[in-house]
């Protein structure tokens, strides 16, 4: 029977040997060791942090400030054209428009602007309009997956092979569940080491630390592979971290 994360009981009981001492050779605790280790010995990738999209969020707030300023002008009774204002506006949509979004949040500008019953696609097709859909999409297939995705996966597979070989390895020393567990380490030092730029990546590392099986021991790595997954959801939805770790 599988549980929810995709391991099967007996491969959970296997894992539980693998890493609990019960055959010769294999170490003590999965966690106790790696507490000992250095990360050096995990040369493992780590992804770039994401960009955030601090621009494309500015350039809405100045449009929405300039459209109240032209709201203000028409309720008191001014019917000039005010070029400075529609002007502005106009450049700072073409900015959007052309500006690749990095995260959830800056795709949302892109959308609302997209939206707009003014100057988005209500009001026709523009130039820009297609391109900026096209970049909107590219955050959607980031944020499923993509490359990162894939890797992240991987690694999470090797976890998984590891505790399906020591659920299989019936020798009385062991060898193939010690062989296996080198692997797993492997998996796991990519999980908790590498930042997420996708949402997927975020699932496998909350993953991880529940499927250990054991309450978290307060190890930095753990710690840090929370931290790496708050950021990157603070990032998408353009939240920013005060100093004291929480959000204005």
């Amino acid at each position: 029977m599988l549980d929810k994360c995709g391991i099967s009981s007996v491969d959970q009981r296997a894992y539980r040997g693998l890493i609990g001492g019960s055959r010769p050779g294999v170490p003590p605790t999965e966690r106790g060791v790696r507490s000992r280790l250095s990360i050096k010995a995990f040369p493992m990738p780590h992804s770039a942090p994401g960009t955030s999209d601090e621009k494309l969020i500015e350039a809405e707030t100045e449009i929405l400030a300039l459209r109240s300023q032209s709201a203000t002008l028409r309720a008191a009774g001014d019917r000039s054209a005010h070029p400075e204002i529609s002007d502005r506006v106009f450049g700072l949509d073409n900015l959007v428009a052309g500006m690749p979004a990095q995260t959830l949040a800056g795709a949302a500008v892109k959308l609302r602007r997209l939206a707009d019953p003014e100057s988005g696609i209500e009001d026709g097709m523009a130039e820009g309009n297609p391109r900026s859909i096209r970049h909107v999409l590219d955050v959607v297939v980031r944020l499923l997956g993509g490359e990162d995705g894939k890797k992240f996966r991987a690694a999470e597979e090797q976890v998984a092979e590891a505790y399906r070989v020591a659920a299989q390895d019936t020798s009385s020393d062991g060898a193939a569940a010690a062989a296996a567990y080198e692997g797993y380490l492997a998996g796991v030092a990519f999980v908790e080491l590498t930042e997420p730029q996708s949402l997927v990546a975020v699932i496998i590392k909350l993953r991880h630390l529940l499927v250990a099986g054991e309450p978290f021991s307060g190890y930095d790595r753990e710690q840090d592979s929370v931290r790496q997954c708050v950021a990157f959801l603070d990032r998408q939805i353009g939240w920013g971290a005060s100093p004291r770790g929480g959000h204005d």
